[in-house]
């Protein structure tokens, strides 16, 4: 259930996430075509003002290079200074080509009503002088240095026309700074308004959109927090109650084997023993002493009295060396910093926690040495069990183990302990209980 309520708050989040994300991202690409834009333009507004104002210095370099063309006798000279005069015409021509309306080129799109004014709307527009002009510069090219005079029409008209000429390229070119300063000004006007919007828009989404979030967030944190703080308590007060029951019915066994059974098998041996001394009834004897010894080891595996007498160390030792007898297993163990008694719920858990372990070594392990460990911390106790076994792959034990390693763990997690198990193939097996001196119940050990 849990999970599905954190799959819905992540689902939740993720489409308000991606909304804002996907605004933030169109703000950001508008903004960028927008300054694109803008920089653009001005950039072609440069351009124009710079072809502007190379059209008004052409201008009066063709009327030079007339003039000059049409002074000067000698024949060779004539025929550089008539290239000369030929190239400044063609580059004024192409400079004016631009400026008028080429509806390919970027320039005609930034025409604006003043300049098309100046150009085309005058009553003799800018555009019919300087076709003109170049009509005069190219028949004037064309003639033979023969023909050549002062009063030529041609060179007539070049040098009358020129200073008219230069007078509306200066108002082009004035129209157009005021018109790119003009742009500018708004384009930082409107970066300006942009930023503020951008940062407007920010803001909002932060105060609208990620602040409640942030708190829906948190709020629905402290709500998983404590659902599975109150599935931990439910767990661990099940488990806790599982593990009483067991103990009790432990004891209720070995005390009802203790009173009950012990003592009867025990009077029917003596009765056995005092009655006759026939074999038959010596051979129930045996079996009866048998019975009795061996459950007396019932009884004491259930419930051993080492352990309620006198604590843990004497009573892990003791299970030690039984299994050691019993399996031949060479165990050792070993307590260090153990200053004396604990919790008894805690020794009796740690003792079957060892039990458990030792068990498993000897059913499954084909091991030849154990070593056990209780380790006192200050605040910790540490058990630790090792054997040089044939071992197994942690993440999935083989059948028989897996029961046995799941009650370690369930009665470690009844006092908010911690289990690792360390082991591969053919290297041996760990165990390590670590279990904090302050129980799950904040009862002090």
């Amino acid at each position: 259930m849990i999970g599905q309520y954190r799959k819905k708050i992540v689902k939740n989040l993720n489409r308000k996430y991606l909304f804002a994300l996907g605004f933030l991202t169109l703000l950001a690409i508008l903004s960028y075509l927008f300054f694109l834009y803008s920089i653009k333009t001005i950039d072609a507004d440069g351009y124009i003002i710079n072809l502007s104002g190379k059209e008004r210095f052409l201008s009066q370099r063709v009327a030079l290079s007339a003039l000059q063309l049409v002074c000067d006798t000698d024949s060779q000279k004539k025929d550089k200074l008539r290239k000369i005069f030929v190239e400044r015409t063609n580059e004024m021509e192409d400079a004016h080509n631009y400026l008028t309306h080429d509806t390919v080129s970027i320039i005609a799109r930034y025409h604006s009503p003043a300049i098309d004014a100046i150009y085309f709307n005058a009553p003799v527009s800018l555009n019919n002088k300087m076709t003109l002009f170049l009509e005069a510069a190219r028949k004037l090219s064309k003639e033979n240095n023969d023909e050549m005079k002062m009063d030529d029409p041609h060179l007539q008209y070049l040098l009358s026309t020129s200073n008219d000429m230069l007078a509306s390229l200066n108002m082009v070119v004035y129209q157009y700074q005021k018109e790119n300063e003009n742009k500018i000004y708004i384009f930082r006007f409107q970066k300006g308004v942009l930023f503020i919007g951008l940062l407007l828009s920010y803001l909002f989404v932060g105060i609208f959109l990620f602040h409640p979030m942030t708190k829906k967030i948190d709020k629905s944190l402290t709500e998983i927090e404590r659902k599975e703080s109150e599935l931990k308590q439910i767990n661990e007060a099940h488990i806790a109650s599982i593990i009483d029951a067991q103990e009790k019915e432990r004891q209720r066994i070995a005390t009802d084997l203790h009173d009950g059974l012990i003592q009867t098998l025990t009077a029917a041996a003596y009765k056995a023993e005092s009655s006759v001394h026939d074999l038959d009834f010596i051979a129930v004897k045996s079996l009866i002493d048998e019975a009795i010894t061996e459950t007396h080891n019932i009884a004491h595996n259930i419930l051993p009295p080492l352990l309620k007498e006198f604590g843990l160390v004497p009573a892990l030792k003791s299970l030690s060396e039984e299994i050691k007898t019993q399996s031949g297993i060479n165990i050792v163990f070993q307590s260090y910093e153990f200053t004396g008694r604990v919790n008894n719920k805690l020794e009796l858990t740690l003792y079957r926690i060892t039990q458990e372990a030792l068990h498993n070594v000897q059913k499954h392990a084909e091991a030849k040495n154990v070593k056990v460990q209780l380790i006192q911390h200050p605040d910790t106790l540490v058990l630790i069990i090792e054997d040089d076994g044939k071992g197994f792959d942690v993440s999935t034990p083989p059948a028989g183990k897996g029961m046995g390693l799941m009650n370690i763990e369930e009665r470690a997690k009844a006092f908010n302990g911690n289990v690792s198990i360390n082991s591969s193939a053919e290297m041996g097996t760990e165990i390590i209980v670590e279990i904090p001196l302050i129980t799950s119940k904040n009862q002090t050990i």
